[in-house]
């Protein structure tokens, strides 16, 4: 034999071991957590007569450098009862559980597994006839896996998982279509995967699951694109999110629901809501962003707690806000603690609490500017008012349409600002005082007009009490009040 030709052989050889090398490495790519959080699935590939070879989507070669096959045998987690596939060997194969994702088959459960870390077998056949992934066989002394009559490539959950964990993949956006045939298979994919890969997903239907928790490492968080048309979040669906940035668009603003149970669930995470209409939120430590008109559907009568629930959160709405509630069986539409709200739009409340409307407490903040709030449902109480509310600006108003709110507000220690605000502008009247102060407030400041009620305001922090005529004004001798409201009845 020259020594030209073993060079030749030697380069073939080298040359077949790096396209193996390469197709796992794209393998390992396209693995997908889809059946559990650290396992992953496979492509499924494609069946020959007596053999099953590499997936054709990925663009690499389906033959070595001999013309032969590719064996290609992808594993998943043993069941066996799995009858989706049959993927076809020389010794009849096994059956394969199959989720698409993308228009790709994977590989979720098999009735076969060889190796329990194995994910996957490539084997490049020296002969025609006869190999099999079943003659695969591993030295312990090498810590390789081979075949008589074949070379071997292997892929491990382990080098998936790795791959996903410790590359950024903050540039990668996956585009999945999400209908109520697949919505549980691909929440529960975006819920697995514990990259920071970002996903865009489109919804053909209404997105009604049970409940889905999607958490990412703080220090790598992930976005999330809820595209949903004319859908909705409905039912008694349940998404929990740490640590991962989520956008909602939708024209969705005028579709009826009912019953909604839906909530979303946030955690140090931001969420931006575009023209559309959601389930009630609570927020922990997370900043909100609300764009154009926005709805919260919170009819839903399993919900007993407040529509929109802040904890050392922020939420800024830029457009119109409109709360639903199903009459008298939340305690509030909306509840601060430690936290901030400001609203650039209208807000409006419809149905109804038990007690009061918004609870603002301690080192909390309500802003409004230029823009009208509205209570039109049946709370004893419009604002139960333990931190700050400020309204500010030229046109801000503050509206109740209907009749039998006790009080407008109850401050209990707080910092009232009504600052160019005008108060029940629409004629409704409360059945108490407008403004009832329980507890010496922080400040009380502005020069609003208060209307619509015989009673505007009562308190140790008022000196008027009189409103027989119209002009009576809050200001006193007290170092805590430099309001001028003017009460007109």
């Amino acid at each position: 034999m020259s020594l030209n030709h073993t060079v030749t052989v030697s380069s073939e050889v080298s040359q077949q071991s790096s396209e193996m090398k390469m197709i796992k490495n794209v393998l390992i790519t396209k693995g997908k957590p889809i059946s559990e959080r650290g396992i992953y699935s496979l492509p499924l590939g494609v069946a020959g007569d007596n053999y099953h070879t590499l997936p054709d989507s990925f663009g690499f070669p389906l033959r070595n450098k001999d013309g032969r096959n590719y064996l290609y045998c992808p594993y998943g987690i043993y069941d066996s009862s799995s009858s989706d596939e049959l993927v076809v060997l020389p010794t009849g194969g096994y059956k394969a559980d199959i989720v698409s994702v993308g228009g790709v088959d994977y590989v979720t459960y098999t009735s076969k597994v060889v190796f329990p870390e194995i994910k996957a077998f490539i084997i490049s056949p020296d002969i025609d006839d006869g190999i099999d992934c079943s003659d695969v066989m591993y030295d312990q002394n090498t810590s390789v896996y081979y075949a008589t009559n074949g070379k071997v490539e292997w892929i491990t959950n382990n080098e998936i998982h790795n791959y996903f964990i410790t590359n950024n993949l903050s540039s990668e956006t996956e585009h999945l279509t999400v209908s109520s045939e697949n919505q549980n298979e691909i929440l529960n994919l975006v819920a697995n995967d514990t990259s920071n890969k970002n996903y865009s997903l489109t919804f053909v239907d209404n997105l009604s699951v049970s409940m889905v928790d999607v958490e990412r490492n703080k220090s790598k968080t992930s976005n999330i694109h809820f595209n949903l048309g004319s859908n909705a979040i409905v039912g008694n669906t349940q998404l929990n999110f740490l640590n991962v940035n989520i956008v909602i668009d939708a024209n969705n603003i005028e579709k009826v629901i009912s019953d909604n149970n839906a909530v979303l669930n946030l955690k140090n995470s931001t969420l931006t809501v575009n023209n559309a209409q959601i389930p009630k939120i609570n927020a922990i430590n997370s900043d909100i962003d609300f764009n154009d008109d926005v709805k919260i559907n919170s009819s839903g009568s399993n919900i007993t707690t407040s529509t929109i629930n802040l904890l050392n959160s922020n939420l800024t709405t830029w457009g119109n806000l409109v709360l639903e509630n199903k009459d008298n069986t939340h305690d509030s539409f909306l509840t601060l603690t430690n936290s901030e709200f400001a609203t650039f739009g209208n807000l409006k409340m419809l149905g109804g609490s038990r007690l009061q409307a918004m609870r603002i407490s301690q080192n909390s903040v309500f802003y409004q500017n230029d823009n009208d709030v509205t209570f039109s449902g049946d709370s004893e109480i419009g604002v139960d008012l333990r931190g700050s509310y400020i309204s500010d600006g030229l046109q801000s108003k503050i509206n109740i349409d209907k009749n039998g709110m006790k009080n407008l507000i109850v401050v209990d220690g707080g910092y009232l600002n009504l600052s160019n605000a005008s108060l029940l502008t629409s004629g409704s009247i409360v059945s108490d005082v407008v403004i009832e102060e329980i507890g010496k407030s922080q400040y009380l400041s502005g020069k609003g007009t208060i209307k619509g009620s015989p009673n505007c305001w009562s308190g140790e922090s008022f000196q008027s009490t009189d409103f027989s005529d119209n002009g009576s004004n809050s200001s006193s001798n007290k170092t805590n009040n430099n309001s001028s409201w003017i009460c007109v009845n």
